[in-house]
């Protein structure tokens, strides 16, 4: 059927274009470097040789953004006057963003690591309210604690917990208060 051929050649059309745009959006600039990589470093300086063995010389990283790293760098050979090595990039942190957030309870309270601070959506009676959290790398997660700081009058009353790899396909993991099972459905003759 040609109909169905056209519809699938601009299905596929759709789909190409989709992923030639996300690879366009997922270069980085020339002095970027993306968190996690690693730097290869090499130092070319014949009076750090110093020693009959290979030497070390200490390497000091600076980023426009202010970061700094600091190593070592070891001599490649003896007398060589060439040092090299490697230095791993900082992670990006965890994020996270909702829907709304009462006054100073804003939504990365939900993941800094402490008891005393939360996240609290807005109390104006709208609903529903969300709250994300982006690991920014894939993890594996085993349990997810969800405390509320006067669980009495602030309990969440429904709650769908979904995870995704990619951030387009989410798929559930948990769900308040948990649904009924649903009915067995029988097929058969009669």
């Amino acid at each position: 059927n040609e109909d169905d051929e056209s519809f699938t050649e601009a299905l596929k059309k759709e789909v190409e274009e989709a992923e030639e745009e996300q690879s366009r959006a997922e270069q980085r600039p020339r002095n970027q470097v993306k968190p996690g990589n690693l730097i290869y470093v090499q130092v070319v300086d014949g009076d750090r040789d110093l020693t009959i063995g290979p030497d070390k010389v200490p390497v000091v990283l600076a980023a426009s953004s202010g970061d700094e790293v600091q190593t070592t760098i070891e001599e490649e050979s003896q007398h060589g006057g060439v040092f090299s090595g490697t230095i791993r990039t900082g992670e990006l942190p965890a994020g996270a963003k909702a829907t709304d957030s009462a006054l100073d309870h804003n939504a990365l309270m939900a993941i800094d690591h402490s008891r005393d601070t939360a996240w609290r959506s807005e109390p104006d009676g709208v609903a529903p309210k969300s709250l994300s959290v982006d690991l920014k790398e894939l993890r594996p997660v085993d349990t997810i604690t969800i405390m509320s700081p006067d669980p009495e009058k602030e309990a969440p009353v429904r709650m769908h917990v979904r995870g995704s790899h990619d951030g387009r396909f989410w798929y559930t993991l948990a769900r308040f208060p948990t649904p009924e099972p649903d009915p067995r459905l029988r097929i058969g003759d009669g």
